[in-house]
Formats: C-alpha cells, sequence, structure tokens
C-alpha cells in the first residue's frame, strides 16, 4: 500500500471537488477515521479556496499540487501553490475570533480554523511556490 500520494489540480473552483475526492479516497485507502477525514477535507478545502480567490482572483491556467503521507498516528498534507507568497501562519488573527459577528471584519477565520486544526505548520516559498507542510494528528 502507497502511503504517499499526490495530484495535481487546475487552479480553478471547479477543480475543488476533484482535489477533495482525491482526500476521501485517501483516506479510505489508508484507514482513516470519518472525523479525521473531515478535518483534513476542511484544511484542503480552506487551501485550496483561498489560493483561487486570493493568490489567483479567481483562477488561473496553473496547478496547485497537493500531496498525502499516512504516518502512524496521523496525516501529512503537503500543498504547493504558484501564487504570491503568502505565509498563513503570519496572515490569521485570532483575536478577532471571539468577538460578535457584527463586529468581526469579513474574512480570516479560515486561516485561524486551519492553523487550529493542524498539529504543526511549516510553510515556505521557494522563489516560485508557496510550500505548506501540515500535519493532523489522528484522533
Amino acid at each position: 500500500m502507497n502511503r504517499h500520494e499526490r495530484r495535481r489540480f487546475a487552479a480553478r473552483q471547479a477543480a475543488l471537488d476533484l482535489a477533495l475526492g482525491f482526500v476521501e479516497a485517501f483516506c479510505a485507502a489508508h484507514a482513516v477515521a470519518r472525523d479525521d477525514m473531515l478535518r483534513l477535507r476542511l484544511m484542503v478545502e480552506e487551501l485550496f479556496s483561498n489560493s483561487i480567490q486570493h493568490g489567483h482572483g479567481g483562477g488561473a491556467d496553473v496547478d496547485i499540487e497537493i500531496a498525502l503521507q499516512r504516518l502512524d498516528r496521523g496525516v501529512e498534507l503537503h500543498y504547493a501553490d504558484p501564487g504570491p507568497p503568502f505565509d498563513p501562519r503570519s496572515g490569521a488573527d485570532p483575536g478577532h475570533v471571539e468577538a460578535h459577528a457584527d463586529e468581526r471584519p469579513v474574512g480570516g477565520l479560515g486561516v485561524h480554523l486551519l492553523l487550529e486544526l493542524a498539529a504543526e505548520v511549516d510553510y515556505h516559498h521557494d522563489g516560485t511556490h508557496n510550500r505548506l507542510r501540515l500535519r493532523l494528528d489522528l484522533a
């Protein structure tokens, strides 16, 4: 059984369902429980949607690469996007999370959620791609 799988998806909103299907199939093949699969799916959905909306102005003719690796007690997600540099660790503003919905600025909650779900997040920009490595510990 291959514990590491990699796929490329067009940087278009229409490709999101394909990316999420990849996550679901990987989790089914590697005995990842449903709740953990849903958390991983949410992480990919947030990254992918932010790449399309903020990094590529609604879509672009480039590929986003997603790689998943089954660890003994978790799943490692590698995400590569050729958008402008953006380190999600520096873009989250958790200070407004507790505010009433009417008082919160639009945006930022998805990145905060992503960082809360991941046990570990590494980021670097290699000159052409944002490269993220996130570890999800399984329940």
